[in-house]
């Protein structure tokens, strides 16, 4: 999936003000063929580095369920995002302790649903922080 339009416009607006990273390239984690024959649901939280070119460095799986299903696709769709790096004194910096968060559903209508995204917003808000801003 890419940014466009009004989109990318409105992304890149609040890239200039907030000087954070943003998100210009994300792939979807594929739902594993053995979850899909037993019909099992289940998510996947990912933690990881935006280096300063944008690419992911250092991903981790924070927390899957059921485990033992998403672990392996999450971490492959996750080094493919591609990031517009974040900005300090007119350099490129690394950002660490960024995450994300896979839904898997049995069926693609939803997966892709809000229901699905509002969940995964739930959980990458409850899960505790790490302290190591660098």
């Amino acid at each position: 999936m890419y940014l466009t339009g009004g989109v990318l416009s409105e992304a890149l607006a609040e890239y200039v003000v907030s000087n954070r990273y943003l998100p210009t390239q994300r792939q979807l984690a594929v739902n594993p063929l053995s979850a899909r024959v037993e019909d099992i649901e289940g998510y996947c939280l990912l933690e990881f580095t935006v280096n300063e070119a944008g690419n992911v460095e250092n991903a981790d799986i924070l927390e899957c369920s059921p485990i033992g299903y998403y672990e392996e696709s999450s971490l492959a769709a996750v080094l493919n995002f591609k990031y517009i790096p974040r900005i300090k004194s007119g350099k490129a910096v690394k950002t660490y302790s960024v995450r994300d968060c896979f839904w898997f559903s049995s069926s693609m209508s939803e997966r892709y649903s809000s229901a699905n995204y509002e969940n995964c917003s739930n959980l990458l808000k409850n899960y505790p922080s790490k302290t190591h801003n660098k």
